[in-house]
């Protein structure tokens, strides 16, 4: 079905930095979301929660109390001026006042994670533009947790702030229940571990599970095509040379062990003979560079 390599060194690219920094607070992201009109249906028949998160700037306005540990599918809306994003991070006893008291920089700055955080439940879309809105399939795990929005860039007039400082958190619980945290059946499968990936894909794939089996870490993996011909030799080369990678067609969204996503690719983001580069910017819960940079967790794979 495939071959592999995994080897070099790299940092993250401007471009993807600049993308998943501005989506990445803790263990949090942002980039916008893709308004999936045409996706295939993902439910497989599972029985799956509905989530409705409504943003406006700067609040989540509509929102559940409480959700059932399973498999949640959530539809995010922003009624808002500015981008906003739709995150679920664990926090333990903690609650949202020790996140304002607590939070400084961005994950990928490499500063410790805060102790009480313990699980991440990013949606592969991340955020959503002004008057959008989209969509995910994902599992969330028990625990009490934050809705909360880091994006800075603020409304006309505004002061420029972390949106969750300007009111943008709210807690939510997720109870305890007999479903499982299994994904609906999917085309492939990208699944992480402390410090790998397996990658099931093949051309034409368009549902595609992503897994995080840690067994510690919280992982992401962006998808990302090179140029048509390029071989993994060659592939390889560019990146231990130049240390960027090539177009993004696709992102995981961010999850801690057990958790995962189901994510729906455009219909020809995966082509026969092309070559892919998957790679996590998360650093360790105890902070530093990223996977990618630390523990060479990244893969490049020719897709047949």
């Amino acid at each position: 079905m495939k071959t592999s390599l995994s080897t070099g060194w790299r940092r993250p690219s401007t471009r993807l930095a600049g993308v998943i920094g501005m989506a990445f607070a803790l263990v949090t992201g942002g980039c916008t979301g893709t308004g999936r009109n045409d996706a295939p249906d993902t439910s497989g028949g599972a029985e799956v929660q509905e989530a409705r998160f409504v943003a406006t700037d700067y609040s989540y306005p509509v929102a559940p109390a409480q959700l059932e540990e399973g498999l949640v599918h959530v539809s995010a809306e922003n009624h808002g001026t500015v981008g906003h994003e739709f995150t679920l991070t664990g926090i333990g006893d903690a609650s949202a006042l020790d996140v304002l008291e607590d939070f400084r920089g961005t994950g990928l700055s490499g500063e410790p994670f805060p102790p009480y955080v313990d699980q991440a439940a990013v949606p592969p879309f991340v955020s959503v533009s002004p008057g959008e809105a989209d969509e995910a399939t994902m599992t969330l795990s028990e625990g009490h947790y934050i809705l909360w929005c880091t994006i800075t860039d603020v409304a006309e007039g505004d002061r420029s702030r972390p949106h969750f400082k300007l009111g943008m958190i709210r807690e939510i619980e997720v109870v305890a229940s007999d479903k499982t945290l299994v994904l609906p059946e999917a085309d492939g499968t990208i699944t992480a571990r402390d410090y790998s990936y397996d990658v099931d894909l093949e051309a034409g794939d368009r549902t595609v599970n992503f897994v995080n089996e840690g067994p510690d870490q919280i992982h992401l993996a962006t998808i990302e095509v090179y140029p048509e011909g390029v071989t993994e030799e060659e592939a390889r080369e560019a990146f231990e040379e130049k240390r960027d990678g090539p177009s993004g067609v696709g992102f995981s969204g961010i999850f801690s062990t057990g958790l995962g996503a189901q994510i729906v690719l455009p219909a020809d983001a995966l082509q026969s003979g092309r070559t892919y580069l998957f790679q996590c910017f998360v650093p360790d819960r105890e902070g530093g560079k990223p996977h990618v940079t630390s523990y060479d967790m990244f893969s490049i794979v020719t897709i047949e």
